[in-house]
């Protein structure tokens, strides 16, 4: 299933494997993305070892996400806008700093820039 057109996708539910997804889409398709991917090694989604956070290391996670994300770029239009939820994780006590990892790798490596960040809380 090649996805042509944005007429393709609109008002449709598509189940897959995000990446596969992806790369079925046209360049600067869409506007806006938002996206919250697992965060790494906090939660069982019952692919078993298979899928984003189930990664051994911070630095392979990393590198999926990153793999996403520039899938995500692409598939965005030049002016359009993406919402990367991502959670951060204690080690040892302290914060591995994940988002601010990520954040940093991505306007590195994509034509992009950071605008913001928003802190969550979870009352």
């Amino acid at each position: 299933m090649k996805l042509r057109a944005i007429s393709d996708l609109k008002n449709k539910i598509i189940l897959g494997d995000n990446l596969s997804v992806l790369k079925q889409i046209e360049n600067d398709t869409f506007d806006l993305i938002i996206t919250s991917p697992p965060y790494f090694q906090q939660r069982n989604y019952g692919n078993g070892d298979l899928g984003i956070g189930n990664e051994t290391t911070e630095s392979e996670y990393l590198k999926n996400i990153l793999t996403v994300f520039g899938e995500c770029v692409r598939v965005l239009k030049k002016t359009g806008v993406i919402v990367f939820n991502l959670g951060d994780k204690y080690i040892n006590g302290s914060l591995s700093l994940i988002p601010y990892k990520f954040a940093i790798q991505a306007t590195q490596n994509q034509n992009i820039f950071l605008i913001n960040q928003i802190t969550w809380s979870k009352l």
